[in-house]
């Protein structure tokens, strides 16, 4: 596990675990809220304005530390300011400052004795957690180095339905010279989506976002997350392209109809993707622009160490820095169930990462990185895409686009050069049952058919 420095909670407050090394605030300091537990308190307090926030501060100590909880302001700002902010020190100067310009002076957090509350603790101790060196050791993932053609990858990696990490696709890309310096101004005024995960999203220019992305010492911070990249920033066009490797694209027949599938990323350190597997059964190319990812991959009938399956909902840490707190070194104990399924390793400006369909991946950026993605259908998980169209199976795997998708991708298909690919439609409930999902033990044992 990482070592951390002795870094004190900004409000003085301490985890619950602590509550036997000094006396408590009185139940008095939270007045009525003290019957309720601190989860109930914050989530009522999600429903106030800044005002009232700002009155309630003033009422006690603990409500203070309440008052002033990150993801409350981070709140305010992202429902006020939807159309772009600036970031100034913390989401309550941030809110202070956009409504008021002449605002400069930062708040200086007042440190409480005698507050035990592992609410308000536990997101600061992860945003200040730092990177561990053993997080980034294990990188057995298969490694292209230099050229390979189409046939030579789908035959080696598409076919088996294997990751792997190649070096060489984007290094005749532009976007690596001119985006580590020159991206804010090359992206101008347009405004990019910039999502937190619980509270929605934002839109942001880049200049704005890089300044926030500098400054953030969120748990989870902003994530750019852009879908239209392409439409918006028509000057980037030239500066990368799709790698030959992955030149069957079908769902590409589907034209503008098409649901989202590729998009602009960019994140401080700390930010990424909790573990989940790509839409619809798509596969996908992942290529770091500037900036290093640290990739965790299970096959499609290993179920993640501290997932829990409910129906399509999949229950996990709260942020990816959390899992790699709590779970990372349970892959690598001697005798681990996880350790003989794991692919990982880090991923350096120009390098791609392959991520087979139906794959748990998570994604740790290690520092502020920018990257392009984007999914895409070949004749080899055709099948199993339109089979999950067709099914919805498994639950957990997020079904993007219409309802009819299926039938206007299959005629969309049959219209094209490449009907010749299209499997025959289900024709019992069993052939729509053959689908591989994850094992919910660890023994091994998957219940999937196929």
């Amino acid at each position: 596990m990482a070592k951390r420095a002795k870094l004190a909670h900004p409000f003085g407050v301490l985890p619950s675990d602590n509550a036997t090394t000094a006396a408590p605030l009185p139940a008095s300091s939270f007045g009525q809220f003290s019957l309720l537990p601190h989860e109930i308190i914050l989530e009522l307090f999600c429903h106030l304005d800044a005002q009232s926030l700002a009155r309630l501060a003033q009422c006690s100590r603990a409500l203070y530390v309440f008052s002033h909880t990150v993801d409350l302001w981070k709140n305010l700002v992202i429902r006020k300011f939807r159309q772009g902010f600036t970031y100034f020190v913390s989401w309550k100067d941030t809110y202070a400052y956009n409504t008021n310009p002449s605002y400069r002076t930062a708040m200086v957090p007042i440190a409480v004795q005698g507050l035990y509350s592992d609410v308000i603790f536990n997101p600061w101790l992860m945003a200040t957690y730092p990177i561990a060196d053993e997080w980034l050791d294990h990188n057995n993932m298969p490694v292209v180095n230099g050229a390979i053609s189409p046939s030579e990858f789908r035959r080696r990696f598409e076919q088996p339905n294997k990751p792997c990490k190649l070096t060489h696709l984007a290094s005749s890309w532009q976007a690596i010279a001119l985006w580590p310096t020159q991206l804010a101004k090359l992206c101008g005024d347009a405004k990019l989506e910039a999502f937190d995960e619980y509270l929605g999203g934002v839109q942001l220019t880049m200049r704005q976002y890089l300044h926030y992305a500098a400054q953030t010492m969120d748990p989870r911070p902003l994530y750019i997350f852009e879908p239209l990249f392409v439409e918006k920033l028509a000057s980037l066009a030239t500066h990368w392209a799709v790698p030959d490797v992955f030149d069957q694209d079908l769902m590409a027949v589907l034209g503008s109809d098409r649901p989202d599938f590729r998009w602009l990323l960019a994140g401080p350190a700390r930010t990424g993707t909790n573990f989940h597997v790509d839409p619809n059964f798509t596969a996908a190319w992942n290529t770091v622009v500037y900036g290093r990812k640290k990739w965790i991959m299970f096959p499609p009938d290993v179920l993640p160490p501290n997932l829990e399956l409910n129906g399509s909902q999949v229950e996990q840490a709260e942020s990816v820095v959390e899992w790699f707190v709590s779970s990372y070194d349970s892959i690598h104990e001697p005798g681990s169930y996880w350790h003989d399924h794991v692919q990982e390793c880090v991923c350096e400006p120009g390098e791609t990462v392959y991520i087979p369909a139906g794959w748990w991946h998570l994604v740790l950026n290690l520092e502020t990185t920018v990257a392009v993605t984007q999914n895409y259908v070949s004749e080899i998980n055709l099948p199993a895409c339109l089979q999950f169209l067709h099914s919805g199976q498994p639950p957990y795997m997020n079904h993007a686009g219409p309802e009819s998708l299926e039938n206007d991708f299959r005629e969309a298909l049959e219209g094209s050069k490449h009907a010749s690919l299209v499997p025959a439609r289900p024709s019992s409930l069993w052939s729509s049952m053959t689908v591989n999902g994850p094992s919910t033990t660890t023994s091994g044992f998957s219940f999937g058919f196929g």
